[in-house]
């Protein structure tokens, strides 16, 4: 009885009710991670492109996918140019990236990083992942259709 009156105490009305709401927000969270996780699944893509918006001439310009061995790399990328390559169709895993380049002898390299996903996956459409040089030091990748 003595038990009972104490967690009846710890948790009086307000609390149960906070609890119970915490719950459901916890498993709100837990469906809308799984919900992300199928739309990566449903991510496809067969190619990449690098493109040269940085005003410089890049060299030795790859891209290396963790957890996996996929490297895709290009040996000089050209001032307001891209270079491209197709692959067979892959599912999006969400693997990090490093992106490495090198200007004027000078080499750069990303932190690992995760591909920008579209806000609107198609399953019915095959993505590009686009690799963008803004400046010597600024890159970005993103899925485009």
């Amino acid at each position: 009885m003595v038990k009972r009156n104490v967690i009846t105490s710890l948790l009086g009305k307000h609390n149960i009710s906070l609890c119970l709401m915490l719950l459901v927000v916890i498993s709100s969270i837990g469906c809308a991670v799984d919900q992300h996780k199928e739309e990566l699944e449903e991510l496809r893509f067969n190619a990449l492109i690098f493109e040269n918006n940085s005003g410089m001439m890049l060299e030795n310009v790859s891209v290396n996918v963790q957890n996996t061995r996929a490297h895709v790399s290009c040996s000089v990328l050209l001032i307001g140019r891209s270079c491209s390559t197709t692959f067979p169709e892959k599912n999006y895993k969400g693997n990090a990236v490093h992106i490495m380049w090198e200007v004027d002898g000078v080499s750069y390299k990303t932190a690992p990083f995760n591909v920008k996903t579209s806000s609107l996956v198609s399953s019915e459409r095959v993505a590009s992942v686009v690799v963008s040089f803004s400046s010597r030091k600024n890159v970005s990748a993103e899925f485009r259709y």
